[in-house]
């Protein structure tokens, strides 16, 4: 295998393999269980129609990468997964490590994420990132995005609501952050 098509995450941890469409043995169907692995976590054992129009039209290329990549974030299955159980802080992680391959950078990069999904939704929220110079930068309209590793610094330790916020949407979570200098609270509306 060429090295341009490995970046290693961690020393400890095994090398990610970056595919693009038009390199040599990349097939369709390595591109979609690419992006069912960053995007679902996991390759469906299970045929959908809505995805399976997606991977005709990714073949025939009628669709680029990126827009496959949009269609499966904006999914009925990425909302179950990924939004609907979660509250909006822990939306904005998940979305900025599938769609741009890195944790947040900041408390202010997760508010503005945060602020999209409060006021226009999961959907725009992807749009958003899919859109970004950001990802256009890394994966432009060929490459299944992977992790960039742009972030090391700002961890999230932990995003799990307490039993008194549980509940709507609308409500307040507590988050904590760290960094090298320590930990710190955040308080979020979600």
């Amino acid at each position: 295998e060429s090295l341009s098509f490995l970046r290693t995450t961690n020393p400890q941890t095994r090398p990610i393999k970056i595919y693009s469409k038009g390199d040599a043995g990349i097939t369709t169907p390595i591109l979609v269980q690419a992006v069912y692995r960053q995007l679902l976590e996991r390759v469906p054992s299970w045929d959908l129609k809505e995805f399976s129009a997606w991977e005709s039209q990714l073949n025939n290329d009628e669709i680029t990468v990126r827009q496959f990549v949009r269609l499966v974030g904006r999914s009925e299955l990425y909302r179950k997964l990924y939004y609907s159980p979660y509250p909006n802080s822990k939306v904005v992680e998940f979305n900025l490590k599938h769609f741009l391959g890195r944790a947040p950078s900041s408390a202010a990069e997760v508010a503005y994420h945060h602020d999209i999904l409060a006021q226009r939704g999961s959907r725009a929220h992807i749009d958003t990132l899919v859109n970004s110079d950001e990802y256009i930068r890394f994966f432009g309209e060929s490459t299944v995005p992977y992790a960039t590793l742009q972030s090391e610094r700002y961890v999230t330790v932990t995003d799990q609501p307490s039993n008194a916020y549980r509940g709507t949407r609308a409500q307040a979570s507590q988050t904590f952050y760290a960094d090298r200098k320590g930990i710190y609270g955040a308080l979020m509306t979600r």
